[in-house]
């Protein structure tokens, strides 16, 4: 299933890590005892025949290094933002 780009709610979002096509999220909430709770969206970016951008969470052979560095790019992020 493919999302058209834009309509997913950004208000969350702290981090994003985006290499080639590939685009790694990382959504900030609080636990109800105020502690921080992160999350991860992977999507790959689909360019139509038209231009038009779309996103897919469904990922190919050739997209699956490129997620592994983006997810330990969220990853450090992640850690990072816990120790400040």
């Amino acid at each position: 299933m493919h999302q058209q780009l834009g309509t997913k709610k950004n208000s969350d979002i702290v981090h994003e890590v985006r290499i080639g096509t590939v685009r790694v999220t990382v959504h900030a909430t609080r636990e109800p005892d105020g502690r921080p709770n992160h999350g991860v969206e992977v999507r790959r970016l689909l360019e139509s025949d038209t231009g038009e951008l779309s996103e897919t969470t469904t990922l190919s052979r050739d997209d699956l290094l490129l997620v592994a560095r983006a997810l330990d790019q969220a990853h450090a992020f992640i850690c990072r933002s816990q120790r400040e």
